[in-house]
């Protein structure tokens, strides 16, 4: 039998935060003003970039933080020591009929996606391939979509829901059909600490 290896896959990881939002942690959520998006899908993101500096949401930042410290050391599992740290946090609100235009997340390590209100039946985010494989310039029909001959990837999300992705990974909210408004915090994390190695010359600290 033949066998098929997956070389370089890009790491999506879910975490479950394991508890209701609390009163308090989903009105602050919901206290912040916000702006339509710049993708003009008619959905809103807060104005300000720090949500998760809020301290009626410090379990929730450490409950990120601690995901992130996951993923670290058992995804990237580096030789040298070095931390992730937020830099950015808003949240996004997508009423019915809107989404959220394809795009990635520059000037970032990882990004991450938390639910604050969404459900498995109806809401998904969708990952886009863009890997440069032999798909990206000949076009196969597929009757069986696989990680390896699909151009796009759906992952259906729900309330307490977080995923931490590489910042590069383009992405994309497919306009909703729901009753309810779909609420997301999402951030942007950067690099502390030293990486690369100095017999490569690649070596860097970065405070």
């Amino acid at each position: 039998m033949p066998e098929t290896y997956g070389l370089f896959p890009t790491p999506v990881v879910s975490y479950e935060i394991g508890r209701d939002f609390t009163k308090e942690e989903y009105d602050t959520v919901l206290s912040y003003s916000s702006n339509i998006n710049v993708g003009r899908m008619g959905n809103r993101t807060t104005i300000g970039e720090n949500v998760l500096d809020n301290p009626n949401l410090s379990d929730v930042r450490k409950f990120i933080q601690e995901s992130l410290d996951w993923y670290v050391k058992d995804i990237q599992q580096p030789r040298t020591k070095f931390e992730v740290y937020v830099t950015q946090s808003f949240v996004n609100y997508i009423g019915n009929g809107q989404g959220h235009h394809p795009h990635i997340h520059p000037n970032s390590y990882l990004s991450g996606v938390l639910y604050v209100q969404a459900s498995s039946e109806n809401d998904s985010i969708i990952f886009l391939n863009d890997s440069g494989s032999s798909s990206k310039f000949l076009n196969f029909a597929s009757d069986q979509h696989n990680s390896f001959n699909s151009q796009s990837w759906a992952f259906p999300v729900w309330t307490g829901r977080l995923l931490i992705f590489p910042s590069h990974m383009p992405h994309q909210v497919t306009p909703v059909s729901n009753q309810y408004e779909r609420i997301s915090l999402a951030f942007n994390t950067f690099i502390r600490g030293e990486i690369g190695t100095r017999e490569e010359y690649s070596h860097l600290v970065l405070d």
